[in-house]
């Protein structure tokens, strides 16, 4: 994955949103999309590093903690309303990779 071109990685982000969006995605389909978007972020971090603030980076990468979208446990800290957290997890790592991808590619 960390050698990956950033033309592979923007697939790979249109890849998670083509699944998370489907109309028949299973809860289990979305968070694997949610979880796939913050290891994409990860990976962009370190291509976009130097262009990224500490604070900033600091509040994108411990919510992806803090929820376990980066460890797989999506679900284990955000049980009650669950579906509503992961559209906001979607969404919210959908927009810090595009943001990311941006700032990598500008080299």
């Amino acid at each position: 994955m960390y050698s990956e071109s950033l033309e592979d990685i923007g697939q790979r982000i249109t890849q998670c949103r083509e699944t998370f969006e489907r109309e028949r995605t299973s809860r289990q389909q979305q968070q694997e999309a949610v979880r796939h978007l913050g290891e994409i972020a990860v990976v962009l971090r370190s291509r976009a590093k130097e262009k990224v603030r500490s604070q900033a980076e600091m509040g994108l990468f411990y919510l992806a903690e803090d929820f376990g979208v980066t460890y797989g446990d999506v679900e284990g800290q955000i049980a009650e309303d669950t579906d509503l957290w992961l559209k906001w997890a979607f969404h919210h790592y959908l927009a810090a990779a595009q943001v990311l991808m941006g700032l990598a590619s500008r080299g």
